[in-house]
């Protein structure tokens, strides 16, 4: 099984800017449905010669309108962060736009509201027995990356993820997720390739739509039981902003995520997600 990335979206990525431009007014807003109004961060880029820790954007005018009414904010605990005064819901399909003033600089972004999303079932799959780490290549995993012998043992474990959202296909995508809710001691290494995925929405089938991802549990020998574990399984569904953005977030070689703030570098968008924990023995 080998991971890739549509071709469309890696020429989306290539197009953009890796660098930002210092001082550069940084806006984050995930609007999300029969949720509370999304805590907004506003924080300032630093200079690249500086190491990376955004400036939090205090004291910023915060003007957030939901369906054509404006919302109250104010700000929060946290230093570049604003929170609802009101607590409202936004409900699906509703339309948002948000602009962000601070130090004469003026970031905006809008969107809609997305349906809900519900995770329905997740069916793990585990192997009787593990596989030597030498065959890793043909699940497309960098033994330098793992960093174990060739001598050791894996449990490849496949995890596929149903749900239930409305809406076209043309319309979202979504990221998934497969991640390890927590670590245990091995002599080789721990819990190893949260496997995500960003791509556009399969079609339903029955009324659901699925997923299958895989991850790696290690083990010593041969002989030695898969150990008992718990993973979180997650659907993030949203726009194609969205998608470059979690496609962009990781990167190595840029500074920041693909923005769709105008005005300024971010996000802000509507997201709908769900996730469940599974015990894996």
């Amino acid at each position: 099984m080998r991971w890739w990335i549509p071709i469309a979206l890696l020429a989306l990525l290539g197009c953009d800017t890796v660098e930002p431009e210092p001082d550069v007014l940084v806006v984050e807003a995930f609007v999300q449905p029969n949720q509370p109004l999304p805590t907004i961060r506003a924080s300032r880029a630093v200079p690249l010669d500086q190491p990376y820790q955004a400036t939090p954007a205090t004291g910023a005018e915060i003007v957030f309108f939901l369906d054509g009414r404006r919302q109250a904010y104010e700000p929060a605990a946290t230093p570049g962060s604003y929170q609802s005064v009101t607590g409202m819901l936004a409900l699906p399909g509703q339309s948002f736009s948000l602009t962000v003033r601070h130090q004469g600089d003026v970031a905006t972004g809008e969107g809609t509201v997305p349906p809900l999303l519900t995770v329905d079932s997740v069916h793990v799959g585990v192997p009787a027995a593990p596989i030597r780490a030498v065959l890793l290549d043909s699940l497309a995993l960098p033994l330098d990356t793992l960093a174990v012998s060739q001598t050791g043992f894996i449990y490849p474990i496949d995890v596929t993820i149903w749900w239930n959202a409305p809406g076209t296909t043309a319309d979202f995508w979504v990221e998934t997720s497969v991640v390890p809710v927590e670590s245990f001691s091995s002599r080789l290494i721990d819990f190893f390739l949260p496997s995500t995925s960003v791509l556009e929405e399969p079609p339903a089938s029955l009324g659901q739509r699925s997923w299958t991802g895989v991850y790696a549990v290690p083990v010593s020998g041969a002989e030695d039981p898969m150990p008992a574990h718990r993973i979180r399984a997650a659907v993030v569904r949203g726009s194609l902003d969205y998608a470059r953005y979690a496609l962009s977030r990781n990167d190595p070689e840029r500074r920041e995520p693909i923005s769709n703030v105008n005005g300024g570098i971010g996000i802000i968008t509507g997201i709908a997600l769900d996730s469940l924990s599974v015990h894996v023995q």
